[in-house]
């Protein structure tokens, strides 16, 4: 009996694997699941406005802290956004939509930090969430 190596044995097991088993779709739950994404909070370690975005000028050092906080809050935002995007065009969940969550949270005061499980279990107790998401980034940066 022949031996492949690990790096040849596994990509084979696979691709052959892979072509062989039987999946079938499931039905999306009905009704559909309620998902509340609450809030992706970032948590990389950024020490400047330039580890986020490419500047033509050089920032002045006493606006960086604050454009710094703004981009962080941007990429937070759009994080939200992007993910409540794509689960709402997922089968078989309802999300709810982010103008909805903005609100409640502030309303909550749960805008600027990271939210603990007794909050996100009022948050989803508030909207009838069937599942509260939260997230974390933990590295952004360019690419090099």
């Amino acid at each position: 009996m022949t031996y492949l190596p690990y790096t040849y044995a596994f990509p084979l097991m696979m691709a052959t694997g892979c072509g062989v088993l039987p999946f079938q779709k499931s039905a999306p739950p009905d009704p559909p699941i309620r998902v509340l994404v609450a809030q992706i909070k970032m948590v990389a370690p950024l020490t400047s406005p330039t580890d986020l975005k490419t500047f033509d000028k050089k920032l002045a050092p006493e606006e960086e802290p604050a454009l710094l906080t703004q981009l962080i809050e941007d990429v937070e935002v759009g994080a939200q956004r992007l993910f409540i995007d794509h689960l709402a065009h997922q089968e078989g969940f309802a999300v709810i939509p982010f103008a909805e969550v903005e609100q409640i949270q502030a309303g909550l005061g749960y805008t600027n930090n990271r939210l603990n499980k007794v909050q996100r279990t009022a948050l989803g107790a508030r909207i009838d969430a069937d599942i509260v998401l939260s997230g974390r980034i933990l590295d952004y940066g360019k690419v090099q």
